[in-house]
């Protein structure tokens, strides 16, 4: 039995593959990759502006830490400066004629803050305990947290009255 093989038809049917072959490349297979390539690209480079700006965003929380730093550092400075401003005011009132006792309040930062200084005949101590402080006879201080200045004034008043009515 022959095979009736006709070598003109297998070449055509060849012919016919490669060409479909062909055009399925470049109609389906070569839109596809171009479109994958530009999305990956697309992606890539929205990564890389993503990492630009985020190395941004580094650099300008580095530079506001390094100024909050600078900021608590000139707070921290100021307040000591104003704390010895008050000890200072304190122990120069005791200079004045007729002055037993001092007392300065400011404040510092979100506190209120008091000095006292005594000659020894008043104790500030006991008058500052009334409002939270403490020390000894002679010098004391005390500090109230998210106080009012007139409302620290008035009550430290109404402790030195408190103090001499006993």
């Amino acid at each position: 039995m022959p095979l009736n093989i006709d070598l003109q038809q297998i070449c055509l049917h060849l012919f016919n593959f490669t060409l479909l072959l062909a055009i399925l490349y470049f109609l389906l297979y070569q839109p596809v990759k171009d479109f994958m390539a530009k999305r990956e690209a697309y992606y890539a480079d929205m990564e890389h502006k993503a990492q630009e700006a985020l190395d941004r965003a580094r650099e300008a929380q580095t530079a506001c830490e390094e100024k909050l730093a600078q900021a608590d550092e000139e707070i921290h400075r100021r307040g000591e400066e104003a704390q010895r401003s008050a000890a200072q005011a304190a122990d120069e009132l005791l200079t004045l004629k007729g002055v037993k006792a001092s007392f300065v309040v400011y404040r510092s930062g979100s506190a209120i803050q008091m000095s006292a200084r005594s000659l020894g005949e008043i104790n500030v101590q006991v008058i500052l305990e009334a409002l939270g402080g403490g020390g000894n006879s002679a010098t004391a201080g005390g500090r109230i947290e998210n106080g009012d200045i007139l409302d620290v004034r008035e009550r430290l008043t109404q402790a030195i009255d408190a103090y001499f009515e006993k």
